[in-house]
């Protein structure tokens, strides 16, 4: 029943991702890991990154309440859970992207750093108390519109960094742990 749930859920998910022009290059648990850009470059990839992050949430709201319809929560209300939630990081920048691996098993990937901060941007949400954090590199490239919906956080330290981060985060329709 879990698996079922999550495939709805990633179905979900990367229907909202491709309609914002992204591509989704892998599912790592529940998680996913999205690009804006690759393997065809995408003017203004960080609003439609921050964008799909937005409806991305609207959307899992909208699968919550039709779980709750149907009565499935008790999965993860049992476990203390009310309702399930994702956590978005959006960074950009360079990245290395193409066809990854052995000779025998082999998938379209991205590496660099900018991989990693978005990562750690995802990570400190649970610190944040947040749902959605962007990087000062996004929030410089957002249009007017998105910058004055984004929150400022300050100067973060991200796990493995000694250097601050400055971030912003977005409110999001879902409710907060």
């Amino acid at each position: 029943r879990v698996v079922e749930l999550l495939t709805e859920y990633f179905e979900e998910m990367q229907g909202v991702v491709e309609h914002h022009h992204g591509a989704i290059i892998e599912y790592v648990g529940d998680g996913i890991l999205a690009i804006f850009g690759a393997p065809q470059e995408l003017k203004g990839h960080p609003d439609h990154a921050t964008r799909c992050a937005l409806a991305m949430q609207k959307s899992l709201s909208a699968l919550n309440a039709r779980w709750t319809e149907r009565g499935v929560t008790h999965l993860w209300k049992k476990h203390g859970i009310e309702r399930f939630h994702v956590r978005i990081g959006v960074h950009t920048g360079r990245v290395v992207a193409g066809n990854m691996g052995s000779r025998s098993t082999m998938k379209y990937s991205v590496v660099g750093d900018p991989v990693n901060v978005a990562a750690r941007l995802e990570h400190l949400n649970v610190k944040l108390g947040t749902r959605i954090l962007i990087s000062q590199q996004v929030y410089d490239r957002l249009d007017a519109n998105l910058r004055m919906q984004a929150k400022d956080e300050g100067p973060q330290i991200l796990k493995g960094r000694t250097q601050a981060e400055q971030v912003y985060s977005f409110a999001s329709e879902q409710a907060k742990p």
